[in-house]
């Protein structure tokens, strides 16, 4: 199978680690390919499943992959071993876990995408406490009390990109947490 890869100079070489698949949610194998600068052609597991991922890596990959790489995704976990060797070899992914708390601790920077509050809640505070940066994309927190464990905890970095906007209270907590 044709692949894409990066031909730029490395700007850095960090452990990262990718966990999480959702089924229906791309982010998965669009943020490892992203990252990598490299895409397999003609996966029918992600053609099938995702075919804008696709369409979105060929119409822009001069841009992707020309660009400084800032990290490489090298390790990645997910609830389904067969899903992580297929993103393992559709983004260039060296190594699969079977072991999500094994990846957090050998990778110096942690991104979470799928869509289990739970899950992503336990990861984010082991991930804490191993003081790793954390970069999740999906909920991690299912309440309040929740979120405000997570935040007075100051062992490490926590970006989100999608904070609990949904609810008031969460929104201001957010805002005041993180000034955007």
């Amino acid at each position: 199978m044709k692949q894409l890869k990066n031909t730029a100079k490395k700007d850095c070489t960090q452990n990262v680690g990718l966990i999480g698949y959702s089924k229906g949610n791309g982010h998965f194998f669009s943020y490892s390919a992203i990252s990598n600068s490299s895409f397999q052609f003609n996966n029918k597991f992600v053609e099938n499943n995702y075919p804008n991922i696709i369409k979105y890596l060929k119409r822009n990959k001069k841009k992707i992959f020309n660009k400084k790489k800032i990290f490489n995704i090298n390790k990645v976990f997910s609830q389904n071993k067969k899903i992580s060797k297929i993103a393992s070899n559709f983004s260039n992914i060296e190594k699969v876990y079977k072991s999500n708390y094994r990846l957090i601790k050998d990778s110096d920077l942690i991104l979470i995408c799928r869509h289990n509050i739970k899950k992503n809640y336990n990861d984010v505070i082991y991930s804490i406490n191993k003081k790793k940066p954390i970069l999740v994309d999906k909920l991690y927190a299912k309440s309040e009390k929740d979120f405000k464990k997570i935040h007075s905890m100051k062992k490490s970095i926590l970006f989100n990109s999608t904070p609990l906007v949904f609810e008031k209270k969460f929104f201001k907590l957010n805002k005041k947490r993180i000034n955007v």
